[in-house]
């Protein structure tokens, strides 16, 4: 494990989002789209949305029953 290659993931992720993006994002999810859905939507990665997904999880923005991340 210490000898094996190691690269760096997300170096080219959208840590960095305009609390209006993040509302479009969020109303898109609470009208039921998946986030591969939002993100073809808003013309964005499908793992940019993810993360917004995520953050919006962890602050109970969204409520997670609700959701199907097919």
């Amino acid at each position: 494990m210490h000898n094996e290659k190691k690269i760096i993931i997300l170096q080219e992720a959208n840590f960095y989002w305009c609390v209006g993006r993040i509302n479009q994002a969020k109303d898109l999810f609470e009208k039921g789209y998946r986030p591969s859905e939002v993100a073809g939507i808003m013309n964005e990665k499908v793992i940019d949305i993810g993360f917004v997904y995520l953050y919006l999880m962890d602050t109970n923005q969204l409520k997670r029953e609700s959701y199907d991340l097919r």
